[in-house]
């Protein structure tokens, strides 16, 4: 059997031994060619994955075929579908800097139209909400992962000076370090932040490393290779539940499947 996979998840096989085919259009290559093409090995079904969680629409080609989305959503709800828990991600976040005591607590956000912005900020909102804490529009920021980035950000420090930062993605809460390392304040004891994403770069580099949110990209591959088998077969795969960090949804869950993601404490967030 032959299964198409997007490169960034890691696929354990339960009991069969398929033959793995696998194409990254990347957006450059022609996304029909490159699914007739693996038709033509005679594949039993798909897996269809993007890069970053959003709603799509199934290529008309593969409407026939046992299919699986991977961080994404069928827009008709049609097909099965695994996904972060992007609310949940912006609430345990959010609540962590909570539990940490934190007065004022920001959010830097992505600035793009993303399903996992809207989500996490959702998160952020309903652990303000639940803690008593007033939402306050002036502490949120969208930025994009560049120089302005950074600008805006010092512009919040000057601005409403926040004990604590809840960042959409690891990468944004390096502009909160280079803030608070300019003022003389220590991350960890200071300031607090957390980030998403358990991105070696950054959470593992950053000093003090970084408490953060890590995606779960091995338990959604994982979880859609099974779903993916069980359409194939017409059965549930026997159990050979591996190892994972975040726990995983059953494979008959509502679409879209979602996975409750696991915070990663770190150095980042002051003890109090």
């Amino acid at each position: 059997r032959s299964i198409r996979e997007n490169p960034r998840f890691r696929t354990h096989f339960l009991t069969l031994n398929p033959m793995l085919l696998t194409v990254n259009t990347d957006g450059n290559s022609d996304e029909a060619r490159e699914i007739a093409t693996l038709k033509r090995y005679g594949v039993d079904g798909f897996l269809y994955a993007k890069m970053s969680n959003r709603f799509t629409d199934v290529p008309k080609p593969l409407h026939d075929y046992p299919l699986v989305l991977v961080d994404a959503t069928d827009r008709t709800g049609r097909y099965a579908s695994i996904e972060p828990d992007e609310t949940l991600i912006g609430y345990d976040a959010t609540k962590r800097l909570i539990d940490a005591c934190c007065a004022s607590i920001a959010y830097i956000g992505c600035s793009e139209p993303m399903l996992a912005q809207q989500g996490r900020l959702e998160g952020y909102r309903r652990a303000l909400l639940e803690a008593g804490m007033p939402f306050d529009e002036s502490l949120v920021v969208a930025v994009p992962n560049s120089g302005p980035a950074l600008q805006t950000v010092t512009d919040l420090f000057e601005r409403r000076r926040p004990d604590g930062y809840f960042c959409f993605n690891d990468a944004r809460a390096w502009y909160v370090y280079e803030n608070a390392a300019r003022r003389g304040l220590v991350v960890g004891r200071d300031v607090s932040v957390v980030g998403v994403d358990n991105h070696r770069v950054f959470a593992e580099t950053l000093e003090p490393q970084l408490t953060t949110v890590e995606l779960p990209h091995y338990e959604m591959g994982y979880w859609a290779t099974r779903k993916l088998v069980s359409l194939i077969e017409g059965r549930e795969p026997d159990d050979d539940e591996p190892e994972t960090t975040a726990p995983l949804p059953p494979l008959d869950a509502s679409i879209p499947a979602k996975i409750h993601c696991t915070l990663i404490d770190k150095q980042s967030v002051a003890q109090r």
